[in-house]
């Protein structure tokens, strides 16, 4: 009796791993993609409790790696570091906007006009760690033809952000990430007369060995971007 209720409950937790009910999903994420993250999973996590979720910060030179090695079942990104291959698909995720910060008080409040930022000191999150967000702000810098007086560039985004807050310099960076990292220190400032929206994705190697994946994509794409 006791073998056949061992091999019961044995074939029941083969059966949870193999639907997805049961298991790990693990989820990567670059230095920017934070902050909508919990917007995608709390759903999941809701319906699927048993299943252990892993999140993981890494470097954008290992996400595709990453997805191709199958180290991680999902990976957010900037739209623009998605690869062109075959094998990789993705859902859109969200859209943000590019925001200004600056110590409290050395900026007027509100919105800014860009060419505001003539002759300020600039801080920046490095080129390695976001090459397509640097990029993003030198274009910014280069279409007021303002050559900015870059004084540091950090490898974090916490860094950059206590640099602003000590009076360093002024940066640039996701709205969404300013306002996560908010403190009384610092100022954010909407940037008026141009589009600065960036856009995120999800994405996942096609041949997905875990069942998990598909299930967290199914509630993925049950969330309305708009209200992200």
């Amino acid at each position: 009796m006791e073998i056949i209720e061992n091999l019961n409950s044995a074939t029941f937790i083969i059966d949870k791993l193999q639907k997805g009910i049961d298991g790990k999903l693990t989820v990567g994420y670059d230095e920017t993609s934070g902050p909508y993250i919990s917007k995608y999973l709390q759903g999941f996590v809701a319906k699927y409790p048993d299943i252990t979720v892993d999140i993981k910060k890494i470097q954008v030179s290992e996400e595709i790696l990453a997805l191709d090695n199958n180290e991680y079942d999902i990976v957010f990104m900037l739209r623009d570091m998605m690869p062109d291959s075959p094998d990789i698909d993705h859902l859109e995720a969200y859209d943000d906007t590019l925001s200004v910060i600056s110590k409290k008080g050395l900026l007027a409040g509100g919105g800014i006009d860009f060419d505001q930022l003539h002759q300020q000191n600039v801080v920046l999150l490095s080129e390695a760690i976001s090459p397509i967000l640097y990029m993003e702000i030198l274009d910014l810098f280069r279409t007021y033809n303002i050559i900015p007086n870059i004084v540091n560039r950090y490898d974090d985004v916490r860094s950059v952000v206590t640099a602003v807050s000590s009076g360093i310099g002024i940066s640039i960076l996701p709205t969404s990430l300013c306002r996560a990292m908010f403190n009384s220190q610092f100022e954010i400032h909407r940037i008026k007369g141009i589009d600065t929206t960036i856009s995120y994705i999800m994405t996942w190697n096609k041949a997905m060995r875990n069942p998990g994946t598909k299930l967290f994509l199914k509630e993925a794409s049950k969330v309305n971007v708009e209200d992200v």
